[in-house]
């Protein structure tokens, strides 16, 4: 048994061991806590041209911020020498450069951290590394072939690879090294087989600055039974014909027929060509990038042709690049009503040369709108004075969750005798939704001239019924007129010339309307108008984000009741929106007057509402007249925009969830009209304008909305707008 006395012992021992070990704690020196000292950059190293001008880098920063420019000095320059305190834009401004690319470093202090930073400026004679012809033709026979290479490099420098895009491999390597006048000397071997093969000459190296840089080289090879090429021009396409062998009935090119020209589309910026929706969820987003606008001739004789190529790999050409192309064993499509030409079905192969060239190698060449002809379609072309005659929303004003059944949005635009076309944003262009909204401004558009389609935009059921391909996804018969334009980059419609336009009224939200006054629907004791969410939010959105601005927010507002009576004898003039404004200080100089909306049939299962429309106007609001095609005859005012003789205009049906439609449209359609120039609209206290149904047909069908028109109108089905105004010119 245990004593008193070690029972005594063991507590002691137990409360006087924790006694001691937080005596010899206390005795050790405790750590001295320092503050944390934050510095940093999201982009350390910006780039820009050889031009004078400005930029800044945004600092992240904890306390006092010291900043010098350790190298460049010389031709960079800070606005503000500093110091700083806590987060700051630091900018700096630099001088033209006309000599070779030059790099600035910038070091930023803050307590015991340091930041480097990094100005990288081209210049105007910089490194040279690239190939006179970056895409060539070589005989079938095996041997030596050559190339020119322009560089300013020590060839010890260059490091030389080969890409078989196909597989295999016929280039003799290691290369020989670049001699000292750029030539380049390679070995290819035979090609015994019935098809041509390509290769790429990737050769690598640094530039002054130490970033990398590359020169690539297309290689094709020809076959032994190659047949001798046949020069054909652009213009001249339209000679080919399937009675004289060109091509067969399939379309193949028949022939080894080779065209030249200068190509002038550019996909950096994600709008060189239209894309493709293949049914209602599933879209080709690529085929743009597969695409190649080609032009040639001068003065009056210019041409151009769509080439489209099998995967965007292929496609080495650049822009301003003078390219030969053979086009035999393609599939040739001509186009009538307006007459155009495609070829589809192109191979890296079939790139027969080309050579680098400038936009100092395309003609400038400037049109009003009434003056582009079908000749222009798929040529580069620049249009005098033109606006966007709206002030609401992105170029791409959609739902972003239901995009899968557009791929470009058509927006107005309007010179200053009121015509208009359409300018073409893809869904996947970089200024489709980049937060800067639409510009106010006026300038020259330039782009390339096309001719297409938008289902979204407009439909005709009768052509659908008759296409075999109804079950299969037909598309490609929405009418959005003759020609529009595609700009290649933004900076080809600046827009930032003084307008030309001002606003007599607009109304851009529900607000507006109740508070405003001016817009007025004529159904109002059986309703009153209501408001309702659009999709207007100037972006940039993330990849799940849908862009609409709730009902709650009132962006957007509707009307419920459009007919009365039976459907077999309806009344529609009865309803109607009413916009008014007076032009009682204004004078036929002012001409024209135009009108503005932006108009969508509401969501979910509230489809029923009129698709086809009427606009009508008046100086008395006693003698009306409607705004037909023909309105137009006579006049220097030209309307790209599709107006038709039974209806003014059309509005789509936002789609609804499980039923996409090609037909449909997750968005506001925003349309302009101008009123005929010579009418006498001026001087006068009051104009009107009335917005009313044209046909008693909707989309409605039963518990789903899958027709276009194939019904007629339901009450308390929502017609929605979501921007209306007036304008004339200053």
């Amino acid at each position: 048994m245990e004593s008193k006395n070690m029972r005594h012992n063991n507590i002691f021992h137990k409360s006087i061991v924790p006694a001691i070990l937080f005596a010899l704690t206390a005795c050790v020196m405790q750590p001295e806590l320092k503050s944390i000292t934050e510095l940093g950059c999201a982009q350390p190293e910006i780039t820009v041209g050889s031009a004078s001008g400005r930029t800044a880098f945004g600092i992240v920063s904890s306390s006092e911020v010291s900043v010098e420019i350790i190298n460049g000095d010389d031709w960079v320059e800070l606005s503000d020498p500093g110091p700083f305190n806590g987060d700051f834009s630091l900018e700096l401004r630099y001088y033209s450069n006309p000599g070779e690319e030059r790099m600035a470093t910038i070091r930023l202090c803050c307590g015991d951290r340091q930041l480097d930073l990094k100005l990288i400026q081209e210049g105007e004679s910089g490194t040279r590394f690239n190939f006179v012809q970056t895409n060539i033709t070589v005989p079938y026979l095996s041997g030596p072939c050559k190339a020119e290479l322009q560089t300013d490099l020590q060839s010890s420098r260059i490091v030389s690879s080969v890409i078989y895009p196909d597989g295999g491999s016929w280039i003799e390597e290691p290369l020989d090294e670049v001699k000292e006048d750029g030539t380049l000397i390679f070995a290819v071997a035979e090609n015994d087989s019935d098809r041509a093969r390509t290769a790429i000459i990737c050769l690598n190296s640094y530039d002054k600055v130490g970033r990398s840089i590359e020169a690539r080289l297309h290689v094709t090879q020809e076959t032994s039974s190659a047949s001798e090429a046949i020069p054909l021009s652009i213009k001249d396409l339209g000679t080919l014909s399937l009675t004289e062998g060109d091509f067969s009935a399939d379309g193949i090119l028949l022939k080894n027929y080779v065209i030249s020209g200068r190509v002038i589309s550019d996909n950096s910026e994600g709008n060189a060509a239209p894309n493709r929706n293949m049914s209602s969820i599933i879209q080709d987003l690529g085929l743009c990038g597969r695409t190649v606008y080609l032009q040639s001739g001068e003065g009056d004789e210019i041409r151009g042709v769509k080439l489209i190529f099998n995967s965007s790999d292929a496609v080495s050409l650049k822009r301003y690049d003078f390219a030969q192309i053979s086009i035999g064993g393609a599939v040739f499509e001509r186009h009538t009503d307006p007459e155009y030409f495609t070829i589809s079905g192109l191979q890296a192969s079939n790139i027969v040369s080309s050579e680098p060239g400038s936009i100092a190698d395309v003609p400038q060449r400037h049109r009003k709108i009434s003056e582009v002809t079908d000749n222009d379609i798929h040529t580069f072309l620049t249009i005098d004075g033109c606006c966007i005659p709206f002030s609401k929303g992105p170029f791409v004003p959609v739902d972003g969750t239901r995009s899968s059944i557009i791929n470009k949005y058509p927006m107005t635009i309007m010179d200053r005798n009121g015509s208009t076309a359409y300018l073409l944003t893809n869904t996947t262009a970089a200024w489709a939704r980049d937060g800067k909204g639409l510009p106010a401004g006026s300038s020259d558009i330039s782009g390339i001239i096309v001719s297409e389609t938008c289902d979204n935009f407009n439909w005709n059921s009768s052509l659908a019924a008759a296409d075999r391909r109804l079950e299969d996804y037909v598309t490609g018969i929405g009418d959005i007129g003759r020609w529009q334009i595609r700009p290649q980059t933004k900076a080809e419609m600046a827009f930032d010339g003084a307008p030309f336009c001002t606003v007599l009224a607009e109304w851009t939200c529900y607000a507006d309307v109740v508070n405003k006054g001016g817009l007025t629907y004529s159904a109002s004791d059986l309703r009153e108008i209501g408001p309702s969410q659009d999709w207007s939010q100037k972006g940039p959105l993330a990849s799940s984000a849908s862009g609409i601005v709730p009902q709650s927010d009132g962006p957007a507002w509707f009307g419920a009741y459009w007919f009365s009576g039976s459907h077999s004898d309806p009344d529609l003039e009865s309803y109607y929106w009413e916009l008014e404004v007076s032009t009682s200080d204004l004078t036929p100089a002012n001409a024209p007057l135009s009108v503005q909306i932006a108009a969508f049939n509401c969501v979910g299962a509230d489809v029923g509402a009129p698709r086809y429309w009427f606009l009508k106007y008046s100086a008395d609001g006693e003698n009306w007249k409607t705004l037909r095609a023909a309105s137009y005859s006579g006049t220097d005012c030209v309307q790209n925009t599709a107006i038709a003789e039974d209806w003014t205009y059309t509005v789509p049906d936002y789609p609804k969830n499980g039923s996409y439609r090609q037909y449909h449209l997750p968005g506001a359609k925003n349309m302009s009209f101008t009123l005929p120039p010579e009418e006498d609209l001026w001087g006068r206290e009051k104009i009107l304008i009335r917005l009313m149904p044209a046909k008693d047909v909707s989309g409605y069908d039963g518990s789903r909305p899958i027709s276009y028109d194939g019904y007629t109108i339901q009450n308390v089905r929502r017609a929605v707008l979501s921007y209306a105004a007036i304008r004339c010119n200053k």
